[in-house]
């Protein structure tokens, strides 16, 4: 540290202070301080008196130095202990400020003043004294040294006094604020950013800093009259919680108010803007505050996380984030958002923190009233607020940080200046409080915030939400807040709500009058009220019950539909209260019940949804009724240790149940009695207790009865199963007939099936009444009844509803035994009549509704079988055999006929007469048996038989198998296949079974899956054993033996040992129904067996194996099966690689069923081959045989592109083949491979074949491997690791078939999915790896599908091992050649992309799992995703590449940079839109430049995202990745191909520069030499320009040695003047000063001494860019032309005479221009330090010789010299000037003779002036030099062709005419292309000699006008005159008379001044011709040049005396004057006139 010497003893300060006239011993002294015995009082005053007098004497230019010695030791001597020398230092420094505030600019010894105040071993006088004057040092200081002498003063900032430490805060805002530039230390470095206690001092006085804002201000305390409600509360929480109030809106209760500060801007005190400020400061400018800020906050930036850790930066960027400026707001917006995380796995802010949360509160709130109010704290602002109370809303610690969250919700919702989005935000935080504040934090604070909602809901806000204005929307969201807080408050504090039932209806209310916009959030409420309601009792309850009926039933009753009125509020009414009824009471309590029922008939659809939600049991969570019946018991078994207290309690004398409300021994189940809710619908509707008709009205619409009647029946279904349960102990028996039909319930039934009722509503009914007749037929007290009930049944058996018919019909067989048997007689005979008796042809006309027809025809086969005496017939009703018969002869007559539906209705008649015994029918008679059994066999084969004759047993058998076989409809051929198994079943004879059986398997190949299972479960009728009886078949709910076997497995399942409701043992099942014959067994089994389970055909294989599985699943215990289970087995396992989905679903099933039956060792042997089949091993071949018509492939697998072959297959396609140019039969493609001549190919179709078989049974075998899942168990343990990973595979597998059974096997072997996948995540992922390669497409895409799944979420130690390989398949999926694969790698490469980001971040990984994600996965991503040829690949690659570059860390990102630099740069050509390609193919068709399509190319690059990683890997640059990026940039300079990579790696370093400018600078050498040798051989203009901007940007930065060689280069390259490659290299140096100057300045500026000269030289080069460039860099850098010459006059010429003297005339000329240039630039300095002679010396050397090309730029050159130093020239020698321009003149060249005369011309006028004489002008008399040659020209013999109009040059052409010419002078040559090209060629040449003419001429008036003899002028004026005389004839060019009349006037004028005679004798001759050009009637410009001639003449004649000559011009000029019609020629005749008469 700088230690500052004592004044009266400082070493060495003599040499500092000698020249201002301090002069003592003392200073002088050398010895050491320490030394010296310390200075006397007097001393000390002697040496402050010599300084006080040097200072008096010191001028304002020796001042500065004078303070930077004397400042710091005078303060020093503060120190002193005597008092005379402290205030003789106080006078001193009262002089130095008088003298500093003089000059405001005058900088101050700053780093001395700093060094004085660290100095903690001086006094705190000296320092404080210091650090004043050291504030006013920073004012006056340079930004640069501001930001380095700040360091020292911040470092121990927290010891300091806090006066002291605003100074030193706010100088260090001042000094570094400012760009980072102009602070040479970086943030990390600095010593006071990593002292915690010296960067929290700092933090604090910025946050003040960036919360300052001066247009706005805080609400400043004002009187009031009260505190209102909501403060009161306010003061209320804090009182609890003790702690201060916050602040209110009074401030203070008293009357008067005390005098108050001025008020501070929001979220600062007034002493807090003192702070910022300092005392007395003006306040900042808007502009610059914001400046300020920015610049802050960049400083924030630049600061890494380990050094300004973002938790304490975190209120910094909030509060800029609000700033009012919009830069600033996004900027700390920006900050906020990258730097301050905490909603990821690694949050860099902890929002649960205290003492952040502690901040946030703070800033909200303010200062507690006890704070005094100088100091205290205004609340933030709004727009603060809000950020504020949405991090409050993401931190559970601000939850439970009571008292504060009470003080900021009333503080938002009542504070001064809050506003809607304020109120808003204060309720959201107050629902976030709600949820999670802990019970004892929310119990203080509930009762207040409920009081505050309800003030809230009634205040202000009620009704304005719907006012549609325009806060509409706030107030709405703000009232949803509301009452979503009300809805928390009472889920969390029930206490609150439910002694009352008033916040009910308030909410009720409020879903009636709220706007649509809050009643969402007021249905949330709701659904929480009702939670908090649950349980409540007594009063309350009831009150709750009939608000919700009041709320549901009045607007259901009448079943109309909604109203526009209630499609609003009144409709979301309903819904709440439907969801209220749901979920607030009990199940089992039956208005709740009800309320469901009447909300399942509303009009909207959510309120049915909710009500019948409403009516399912919670336990239901599936549809089993026998499930939930077991489930049902048991609750009431759990139940029964209450019941016992309960029924004590009610003998005891408690109130009785409400109605409704079940029994207390019910109360324990989920499902309410039956009775109990019949009772109480029967109380709200009385209706339902009468008798009903047919024309009876629904009391309800019809979906509410329809949704009462399910519900009835779940809980008649529950209360049979509860007394099944109860009987099951009961020795007395089982009845359960009066559960099953309780009180009111068929009075119920009988309403719902009314005429008016819909077709579903009466299905169910019927349904109901059926089931309710087959449990309890009790029911049915009598024959009564009975009819009653027949009739209805038999009304809806002719129903338009097929199920409702068939149903009704079920119910009249049922009911018939119990009506009179006459009246059944009776009813059976109307039946037959309607169905078709007498003969009448069935379904005709003559029968009317089909619907009646279909109905009796069903409802009398049942009535029929019912009284027909058979087995199965009813004991009670027995027909007369001619009645069944006459019956059997109806249905068989009706089963004939053409309506296949009537006649698969008789079939099903016939059949069920059949199941209950068939009565003995005749024969027909027996046919001649001669033809034996081939007579047979070709019988059979016949299409039409002869039928039988009427009423025989052989007509019936035909007729079945008529419909069977021959009608087309599948329904009538189930119904008829059905009723085929009945007939077997009921006792036929062998026979007749044998031709049923043949028929049914004649159905072998229909493709209906229903038909296949109705032959099934005939033949399982046919083969005996099935679990049903003929009384359940007829007359019970039997639908089908499907639907039977799966109530009796589920009643397996479910049924305790004692229960006895649906158990039924092995015996049972084996003894009950039909016996079947051991013949009809053996048949069926060997057809199955050994026709048709091995068939060709694949639908007669899927036939066979549907009914296999149908005899193994109804008659599974059968002997004969149990015996052949491995056949069995072996059937099933074949048939699961069948090609059919049918068939493999039916063997899967298969395989299940026999798993459960087989043994132990079948069951392991099973298990095996399926988990073979599972894995791809060799499967057992199928036993197909294999002919001519066997299918091979399904239809369409093979297609025939050929239409030849296509057309021959479809013609030879065998019978059933579907043709259509596909291949699938075998014969089809032996075929084909025949035709087209390759036989072996054959083997490659059944390959392909087998490979689908392949696929097909791991198909059929997932099927069945999940089926028997469940049951294996243990067994499938040894095989889990291998079928896991496939099974994970499987499950994505393209087949949703496969998808479907694999997810069944996996939810069956996979108890804990998870679990599993994590213990075998290594070799799922391998399987799945693997998989992605192979060949099949299958697998590629089931493995990408499921790896994208896998790679979910995961770790990295989890997917380390493989992201090379992930990555790889990511890649090679998506470019995979199938679409459906490829479509799958998008999904794996989203995964993969997802997996790479999050594993890169910085914020969720650690450093070591981000570094070693980078290194596995970027360079596969750069060297295989970048330079794909897929643009799908390339984007992927490019989107995971900007990610990680944007968030991982800069040490894990710092290696690979330079390889992503390379590659990025490469990739912006390789990437780049094709159709810029296309634009520059066709870019001169369209117009466009080539400089405009590369700058369009550029700018997409730049737009690239190639162009934003590249800014983004810019952050991560350091020392280390510069060695290696200078490098690698390098080499993409020398060899990138491409316009944008070029350009790009120009523009990246660039931005480097602009970005990182200080990486740069060690590397600036290698990258000038890479830049510059890159610019020196790109063609490309934009590359070029590029390059040239880079350079610039690295010179800002480079060491001053390399600047230099830089511009030296630059210089040598431009002057290098005979270099072949000059051109090239005189542009880059052109443009690298431009740009240096541009964006260098300040490096160009230093080296002006090499680069001025070149700009002004290069400000005359011929190339326009060039030019333009150089004339730039003048104008820029040169701070005036003149005295810019005068500085660099010699550097200047030296570059123009050296450009002057080169052998290239381009070069040359610039020279030449160079030189007058700087001649009409700066004459005086040219001429002042003698420089024109080198300059005409060099300019005339160069003039003899041959004429080059350009030449003619040198006279110009010289005439300007002349020109604008004639004195200099003329003492140079003017006559040698002359002289040489007349010798050039003298040239034939006619385009360099006229550029010479007029080089002549302006020398002759420069050296010879008008009027000058041989005593004025020493240089005057050239007549005798120039006449000659003048002469010479405008003779007619060498300068005038014939007609006037050329000069010599014309008479040069003449003279040197091409030998073309003749001597005749005529034209040579005779074409007509010849004499047109010599004429041009004349015409030309006569131009040209007309303008030398006139340059003649022109010089010829400047001879006259300088002529300074006047014998001379005298002798030569009629010469003169007559070549004025010449050129003025009328015949000439208007030009060439105007020179004439110049001449005529110079003559005139310098006669007259010479007093020259004889004027009059030549000016004669020309008045007429002057006259003429006065009266030129075009040229005005002529006219005017008259009038002064004749002006000039008159004037000179004016000595004459009398002239007519005279006379002549006056009246002209008089004329003119008068007459002529131009201004101009008027104007100019009249000062002619006015100067010749005066």
């Amino acid at each position: 540290m700088r230690s500052v010497p004592s004044l009266a003893s400082a070493p060495g300060s003599t040499g500092r202070i000698a020249n201002v006239g301090i002069v003592t011993t003392d200073l002088k002294r050398k010895a050491s301080e320490m030394a010296s015995p310390a200075p006397t009082e007097a001393e000390e005053l002697a040496a402050l008196n010599k300084a006080l007098t040097a200072l008096g004497f010191t001028d304002d230019v020796k001042l500065e130095r004078f303070l930077h010695v004397l400042m710091p030791r005078v303060i020093d001597q503060m120190a002193s202990k005597h008092e005379s020398t402290k205030r003789k230092v106080l006078e001193i420094l009262s002089h130095v400020n008088k003298r500093l505030k003089a000059v405001p600019a005058m900088p101050l010894p700053l780093e001395d003043l700093t060094a004085l105040y660290v100095n903690e071993e001086r006094p705190p006088t000296v320092r404080n004294f210091a650090l004043i004057y050291v504030e006013q040092a920073h004012a006056r200081a340079a930004p640069e040294a501001r930001a380095a002498q700040i360091l020292p003063l911040l470092k121990g900032i927290s010891a300091r006094p806090r006066q002291a430490a605003d100074i030193i805060c706010r100088l260090a805002i001042t000094a570094l604020a400012v760009p980072e530039k102009q602070v040479r230390t970086a943030v990390d470095d600095m010593e006071f950013m990593t002292n915690a206690n010296d960067r929290a001092v700092f933090l604090r006085h910025a946050l003040l800093y960036l919360m300052y804002q001066p247009n706005t201000v805080g609400h400043a305390p004002v009187a009031a009259p009260a505190p209102s409600p909501a403060e009161q509360a306010m003061r209320g929480v804090a009182n609890v919680a003790g702690v201060p109030a916050p602040p209110t809106n009074n401030a203070t209760e008293s009357t008067a108010a005390p005098p108050q500060p001025p008020a501070a801007p929001p979220g600062m005190s007034p002493s807090s803007v003192e702070r910022i400020l300092g005392p007395n400061a003006p306040a900042l400018s808007i502009k610059d505050l914001a400046t300020r800020k920015l610049a802050l906050l960049e400083f924030f930036h630049r600061a890494k996380d380990s050094t300004l850790p973002p938790a304490e930066a975190l209120m910094h960027y909030l509060v800029a984030a609000c700033d009012a400026d919009h830069e600033t707001s996004r900027r700390g917006e920006e900050l906020l958002r990258r730097r301050c995380v905490w909603d990821t796995n690694r949050p860099t802010v902890d929002l649960e923190d205290a003492a952040i949360v502690t901040k946030l509160y703070r800033a909200f709130l303010g200062d507690p009233e006890n704070v005094p109010v100088e100091s205290r704290t205004i609340p933030a602002s709004p727009a603060l607020k809000l950020r504020l109370a949405s991090l409050m809303c993401r931190s559970v610690a601000a939850a439970n940080a009571f008292p504060y969250t009470v003080q900021a919700i009333f503080t938002g919702l009542y504070g001064v200046g809050t506003n809607l989005r304020l109120k808003s935000a204060a309720m959201e935080l107050a629902v976030w409080v709600l949820r999670h504040a802990t019970d004892a934090q929310l119990r203080q604070a509930a009762p207040l915030l409920f009081g505050g909602m309800i003030k809230l809901l009634d205040g202000e806000t009620k009704g304005a939400a719907a006012s549609g204005g325009l806060a509409a929307g706030g107030v709405a969201s703000l009232r949803g807040f509301c009452y979503q807080a009300l809805g928390q408050l009472a889920t969390r504090q029930p206490s609150l709500v439910v002694g009352t039932p008033d916040l009910a209806a308030r909410v009720f209310g409020a879903l009636a009058t709220e706007p649509e916009a809050v009643r969402p959030s007021v249905q949330d409420a709701a659904r929480s009220l009702a939670s908090a309601y649950k349980g409540c009792g007594g009063g309350v309850a009831m009150a709750i019950e009939g608000l919700l009926l009041s709320s549901i039933d009045a607007s259901a009753q009448s079943g109309a539909a909604v109203t526009a009125a209630e499609a609003g509020g009144v409709g979301a009414r309903r819904l709440v209260a439907a969801q209220w009824a749901r979920d607030l009471f009990p199940f089992s309590h039956a208005p709740a019940r009800y309320l469901c029922v009447v909300a399942c008939g509303d009009g909207k659809q959510d309120v049915r949804d909710v009500g019948k939600a409403g009516l399912r049991p919670p336990d239901d969570d599936d549809n089993d009724e026998f499930a939930r019946a077991r489930r049902g018991r048991l609750a009431k078994k759990e139940a029964d240790d209450g019941t016992k207290k309960e029924d004590e309690a009610a003998a005891a004398g408690e109130n009785a149940p409400a109605p409704g409300v079940p029994p207390p021994q019910a109360r324990g189940r989920s499902l309410p009695p039956a009775a109990a809710f019949l009772e109480y619908l029967a109380g709200r509707h009385p209706d339902l207790a009468k008798p009903a008709g047919l024309n009876s009205k629904l009391p309800l619409p019809p979906p509410a009865m329809a949704a009462a009647l399910d519900f009835i029946r779940l809980c008649v279904d529950a209360d049979v199963a509860d007394a099944s349960g109860n009987a099951s102990g009961n020795a007395s028996g089982n009845d359960t007939s009066a559960a099953a039909s309780p009180a009111g319930y068929r009075r119920f039934l009988e309403r719902c099936m009314v005429k008016s009722a819909p077709g579903d509503l009466t299905a169910a009914a019927a349904t109901a009444t059926l089931q309710l007749v087959e449990r309890s037929p009790s029911c049915v007290a009598d024959s009564t009844d009975a009819s009653t009930l027949y009739k209805i049944a038999s009304h809806f058996a002719s129903a338009v509803d097929g199920p409702t018919r068939k149903v009704s019909a079920k119910i009249c067989g049922a009911l018939a035994p119990r009506l009179a048997p006459e009246a059944a007689v009776t009813e059976l005979s109307r039946l037959l009549a309607t169905a078709g008796v007498g003969g009448s042809k069935a379904g005709g006309e003559t029968h009317g509704r089909f619907e009646d027809q279909d109905g009796a025809l069903r409802a009398a086969g049942y009535v029929a079988a019912a009284g027909g005496g058979g087995p199965g017939s009813s004991r009670t009703l027995t027909f007369p055999g001619d009645k069944i018969r006459e019956a059997l002869d109806v249905f068989v007559s009706v089963a004939g006929c053409k309506n296949p539906t009537l006649a698969g209705t008789a079939a099903e008649a016939v059949g069920h007469v059949g199941l209950s015994g068939l009565p003995d029918l005749p024969r027909a008679p027996v046919k001649d048996a001669s033809g034996g059994a081939e007579g047979a066999d070709k019988e059979e084969d016949k299409e039409e038989e002869e039928e039988a004759p009427v009423g025989t047993m052989d007509l019936l058998i035909q007729r079945l198998s008529r419909v069977m076989t021959k009608l087309s409809d599948p329904g009538a051929q189930q119904r008829a296949a059905r009723a085929a198994g009945y007939v077997v079943a009921g006792g036929c004879s062998p026979s007749d079974a044998n031709a049923l059986i043949d028929a049914l398997f004649k159905l072998s190949r229909s493709k209906s899956e229903e038909t296949q299972l109705a032959v099934g479960e005939a033949l399982c009728f046919a083969f005996g054993g099935v679990g049903v009886r003929a009384h359940t078949v007829l007359y019970g709910s039997f639908v089908n033996l499907a639907g039977t076997e799966k109530m009796s497995l589920a009643g397996l399942e479910t049924a305790t040992p004692g229960d006895g409701a649906v158990s039924m043992d092995t015996d049972e099942l084996d003894g009950v129904g039909f016996e079947g014959t051991d013949a009809a067994r053996t048949k069926i089994l060997d057809a199955i067996f050994q026709k048709y389970l091995y068939s060709s055909r694949s639908e007669e294989r899927c036939a066979a194996c549907t009914w296999l599985l149908a005899l193994v699943l109804h008659t599974r215990r059968h002997p004969k099966l149990l015996s052949m289970l491995p056949e069995i087995q072996e059937a099933f396992g074949s048939l699961l690689g069948d090609q059919n989905e049918l068939t493999q679903e039916m063997a899967s099933r298969g395989v299940s069923v026999v798993y459960e039956l087989g043994t132990e060792d079948q069951r392991k042997e099973l298990l095996g081959s399926l988990m073979g089949v599972l894995s791809g091993e060799s499967q057992r071949k199928r036993r197909v045989k294999l002919d001519d018509d066997t299918q091979v492939f399904q239809e369409g697998t093979i297609k025939v592109d050929d239409k030849e072959l296509a057309k021959k297959k479809d013609g030879d396609a065998p019978a059933g083949s579907t043709g259509g140019g596909s291949l699938s039969t075998y014969k089809e493609l032996c075929s084909i491979v025949t035709d087209i001549g390759q036989p072996d190919l054959i083997y490659k179709f059944m390959d392909l074949a087998n490979y689908q078989a392949m696929l097909n049974s791991s198909k059929g075998a997932a099927y069945g491997f999940a089926s028997i899942a469940k049951r294996a168990g243990d067994a499938l343990a040894p095989h889990l690791a291998k079928l896991l990973p496939k099974l994970y595979r499987m499950q994505h597998d393209p087949s949703p078939n496969m998808r479907e059974a694999v997810k069944g096997i996996w939810q069956a072997v996979v108890d804990d999915p998870k679990g599993a996948v994590e213990k075998h995540f290594g070799a799922v992922m391998e399987e799945l790896l693997t998989e992605c390669g192979s060949r099949m497409w299958r697998a590629r895409q089931s493995s990408a599908s499921a790896l994208a799944e896998l790679l979910s979420g995961r770790r990295f130690v989890e997917v380390e091992p493989y992201l090379e390989r992930v990555w790889e398949a990511s890649l090679r999926s998506i470019d995979d050649i199938k679409e459906t694969v490829r479509l799958a790698g998008k999904t794996l490469c989203r995964a993969s992309r997802g997996l790479t980001i999050r594993l890169c971040d910085s914020h969720h990984s650690s450093p070591a799992e981000t570094r070693s994600t980078i290194e596995k996965t970027l360079p596969m991503l750069l060297n295989k995703g970048l330079n794909s040829s897929v643009r799908e690949v390339q984007a992927l690659a490019m989107d995971v590449v900007m990610n990680v570059a944007k968030h991982a860390g800069s040490k894990e990102l710092g290696p690979h940079i330079p390889t992503m630099v390379t590659c990025l740069l490469e990739a912006l050509s390789g990437m780049e839109d094709s159709r810029l390609n296309y634009i520059e193919q066709h870019a001169p068709a369209i117009g466009l430049s080539q400089e405009k399509l590369e700058h369009a190319r550029l700018q997409s690059a730049k737009a690239s995202p190639m162009g934003e990683t590249l800014d983004l890997l810019m952050n991560h640059v350091d020392e280390e990745v510069m060695k290696e990026l200078v490098p690698a940039i390098g080499g993409v300079l020398r060899s990138g191909v491409g316009l944008n990579t070029r350009a790009g790696a120009a523009r990246f370093i660039s931005r480097l520069c602009l970005r990182r400018g200080s990486l740069v600078r060690p590397h600036a050498g290698k990258l000038f030499k890479s830049l510059l040798s890159a610019a020196e051989s790109d063609r490309s203009a934009s590359v070029f320009a590029a390059m040239i901007a880079a350079v610039a940007s690295v010179a800002r930065h480079a060491t001053e040695a390399r600047v230099n060689q830089l511009v030296e280069d630059a210089a040598v390259s431009y002057e290098a003047v005979d270099d072949d490659n000059h051109e090239r290299r005189a542009t880059l140096a052109t443009a690298l000063c431009l740009e240096l100057s541009r964006n260098a300045s300040d490096a160009l500026r230093d080296h002006a001494t090499k680069i001025l000269p070149l700009a002004f030289v290069g400000r005359f080069d011929e190339d326009e860019k060039r030019r333009r460039r150089w004339e730039e860099v003048w104008e820029e850098n040169a701070s005036g032309a003149s005295s810019t010459c005068r500085l660099y006059l010699d550097e200047i010429l030296a570059s123009s005479l050296k450009r002057l003297g080169s052998s290239q005339y381009q070069v040359k000329r610039q020279g030449a221009a160079a030189l007058a240039g700087l001649a009409v630039a700066a004459p005086d300095v040219v001429a002042g330090a003698g420089k024109v002679p080198a300059i005409l010396d060099a300019l005339l050397k160069e003039l003899p010789g041959r004429v080059w090309e350009g030449k003619e730029s040198l006279l110009p050159g010289v005439a300007d010299v002349v020109e604008k130093c004639p004195e200099a020239s003329g003492a140079f020698g003017g006559e040698t000037v002359v002289a040489a321009l007349v010798a050039e003149a003298s040239r034939k060249k006619s385009s360099y003779r006229e550029a010479a005369l007029s080089a002549l011309q302006r020398s002759l006028t420069a050296l010879a002036p008008p009027g000058g004489t041989k005593e004025t002008s020493p240089v005057c008399d050239f007549f005798p030099v120039a006449f000659p040659l003048i002469r010479d020209v405008l003779s007619p013999g060498g300068g005038s062709d014939a007609d006037g109009a050329s000069g010599d040059a014309s008479a040069a052409a003449r003279k040197d005419q091409s030998p073309a010419t003749d001597a005749d002078g005529g034209v040579g040559g005779n074409t007509i292309r010849e004499m047109e090209e010599e004429a041009h060629r004349k015409a030309s040449e006569a131009k040209a000699g007309g303008a030398v003419a006139e340059r003649a001429l022109e010089c010829l008036a400047s001879l006259c006008a300088g002529a300074g003899d006047a014998a001379s002028l005298a002798a030569a004026a009629p010469a003169v005159a007559s070549f004025a005389g010449d050129a003025i004839d009328p015949s000439a060019p208007w030009t060439r008379r105007a020179a004439g009349l110049r001449v005529v006037k110079s003559l005139s004028t310098r006669c007259g001044q010479l007093n020259v005679s004889g004027i009059e004798a030549w000016l004669d001759p020309l008045r007429e011709s002057m006259g003429s050009c006065a009266n030129d009637p075009k040229v005005s410009q002529l006219r005017s040049v008259a009038a002064e001639a004749l002006g000039a003449s008159t004037r000179a004649l004016g000595s004459v005396g009398t002239s007519s000559t005279r006379d002549a011009f006056v009246k002209k000029l008089e004329e003119m004057r008068d007459g002529d019609r131009a201004p101009d020629v008027r104007g100019a005749a009249h000062r002619s006139l006015a100067d010749a008469l005066s």
